[in-house]
């Protein structure tokens, strides 16, 4: 019985250890892979859970927790016509225009690259 019991208890210990050590190597996407989140779920292309899990789960960067706070409300915002869609038209419009204003940020920050010369003939 003690054997059991101590089996029970390594096997707690381990299941706390890896929790605790996933949940700190989660790594956060880049406001690339947001923007291609995004423009995914509106085309159709995402994985089945892409897009559920990324309007769920919160991220720690203040900066992609309001993006994805932004996009999670849209669905109440914007309430689907029918029980298939997440979110009605305008909805989708509101998710293309974030999509586009994280892809104008990205260039914005950007540096820009030196002009080569031109070669001499």
């Amino acid at each position: 019985m003690k054997i059991f019991i101590a089996g029970i208890v390594t096997c707690i210990v381990i299941g706390i250890v890896t929790y605790m050590r996933a949940a700190k190597s989660v790594v956060e996407p880049t406001l690339k892979q947001i923007a291609d989140i995004i423009d995914n779920f509106l085309n159709g292309t995402s994985g089945p859970y892409e897009w559920q899990d990324f309007v769920t789960y919160p991220f720690k960067t203040p900066e992609l927790e309001r993006i994805r706070k932004e996009c999670s409300d849209i669905k109440a915002k914007y309430p689907p016509d029918n029980t298939k869609d997440w979110c009605n038209e305008l909805g989708k419009n509101a998710l293309c225009m974030i999509s586009e204003r994280i892809k104008d940020e990205i260039k914005s920050k950007r540096k820009p690259t030196a002009k080569r010369p031109a070669p001499s003939v």
